[in-house]
């Protein structure tokens, strides 16, 4: 009877001290899904970042602009086999998001009196042709002196009336009048949101230091510079520098082109791009195929190509396709030098890289037939499996009609673990205090 408490004793110490470390295996776990969760929640606070300050952008703020292009059909060629290369170029954005502040600067001098009625009556032909309010149209007549005859205005008519009031006389100081116009675009009156335009028109010659000082004056101040120049006696030189860029000259070899170059221009504040030059640069791998242009370059030098496109309106678009060879596979173009260089709206340079295009060339593959076939060999041992001496006997389940069979813990609800163990333990030691005091 004693050996039998005894092994009890030792049963109940066991089965307790399984039971304990079963429920602290639990409670770990439990720990460790818990900072699973906290780990989690972090992750998901950092994407739930606020949205770009850029979603507020107003339409006013907005620019035209181009984009860019470039696939090659097939990309998956064999060797000696063509590829066609198709770049396109877009202008995007709306005309709606390009508004203007125009100042037209007046040469009114003492040599303009043949020409100053053609010249009224183009420029009230270009205020004509403005989106007056959001757009905004001011005047400046110079001669000896520079004088703002009508500030900034949306009211089309005042302006125009301003322009038939203007008398040649006197001597040519662009200085003085690029100066007064820049003076306005930074005055009061000027729509922040509106790009600046100061628009020149000049037949005569003037100091050139302080005309050039004046021009980078006011670019740098972010005005689009737009001269024009009229008749034989001007400075084209000075004219060419003093605007923003190649293609905000104008020249006018009589008073009676200034009425289409006005148009021009009026177009102009409208454009995507300006000085367009699409530039493509083949890789080391790709050699042209000949007379494959569907738009010829306008030169070809090794492996640059490239095509002189002037300008584009917002909603154009431009595109051509020639064929090439790959010797191996890689990038059909050089990255990022193959590009589109212009002058944006706002008279800024700028250029978009053409993206990457990958050609696979397939080489000649050989197929080898296999001349021998493989055998797996036979087994010439069959396992045998011995068989069992001694036959396991299932003992009879005691567990009688609707009873419920206990399940074995899978370590699910630690505190009943932890409660059931410690009563184990403690019978066990009571069932060992009692065998030894019976002995």
């Amino acid at each position: 009877m004693k050996r039998i408490l005894i092994i009890a004793a030792v049963v109940c110490l066991f089965l307790s001290l399984g039971t304990i470390a079963a429920s602290a295996e639990d409670s770990q776990d439990e720990t460790v899904k818990e900072v699973a969760v906290v780990s989690q929640t972090a992750e998901l606070t950092v994407d739930n970042e606020a949205p770009s300050s850029t979603d507020g952008v107003t339409a006013d703020q907005q620019t035209a602009e181009l984009a860019v292009d470039k696939e090659a059909s097939p990309d998956t060629v064999e060797k000696e086999e063509a590829s066609t290369i198709t770049l396109t170029v877009k202008g995007e954005g709306e005309e709606t998001s390009i508004h203007v502040d125009v100042m037209l600067v007046l040469d009114s001098s003492g040599s303009m009196s043949g020409a100053i009625g053609d010249a009224k009556t183009a420029a009230k032909g270009f205020v004509d042709g403005m989106n007056l309010n959001p757009d905004q149209v001011g005047v400046v007549d110079f001669d000896s002196n520079a004088d703002l005859v009508q500030p900034l205005t949306t009211d089309g008519d005042a302006a125009k009336a301003k322009i038939d009031s203007l008398v040649a006389g006197g001597g040519t100081d662009i200085e003085d009048g690029v100066n007064e116009a820049q003076k306005e675009l930074e005055g009061p009156n000027h729509k922040p949101g509106n790009q600046p335009v100061l628009a020149l028109l000049t037949d005569g010659k003037s100091g050139e230091a302080g005309a050039r000082a004046a021009a980078t004056n006011a670019k740098s101040a972010g005005t689009r510079l737009i001269t024009i120049g009229l008749g034989s006696n001007v400075n084209e030189d000075l004219l060419k520098d003093m605007a923003s860029g190649p293609g905000d000259y104008y020249h006018a070899p009589t008073a009676q082109d200034l009425a289409s170059i006005y148009q021009s221009i009026a177009q102009s504040l409208r454009l995507a791009g300006t000085n367009i030059v699409v530039t493509d640069i083949l890789s080391p791998y790709a050699t042209l195929v000949p007379e494959s242009f569907t738009v010829t370059p306008d030169s070809i030098d090794g492996k640059t190509l490239t095509w002189n496109l002037g300008t584009m309106e917002i909603g154009d678009s431009w595109t051509v396709s020639y064929k090439i060879k790959m010797s191996q596979s890689g990038l059909a173009n050089d990255y990022p030098d193959s590009k589109v260089a212009y002058t944006d709206s706002k008279s800024n340079p700028a250029s978009k890289p053409f993206p990457e295009v990958w050609i696979d060339v397939i080489e000649e593959e050989e197929v080898v037939a296999t001349s021998v076939e493989e055998e797996v060999p036979p087994t010439s041992v069959e396992e045998e499996v011995p068989p069992t001496s001694v036959e396991e006997e299932v003992p009879p389940t005691s567990v009688e009609d609707g009873e419920q069979e206990a399940l074995p813990y899978t370590g699910g609800n630690s505190p009943a673990c932890l409660i059931f163990g410690t009563s184990l333990l403690a019978a066990g030691l009571m069932l060992c205090k009692h065998t030894w005091l019976t002995r």
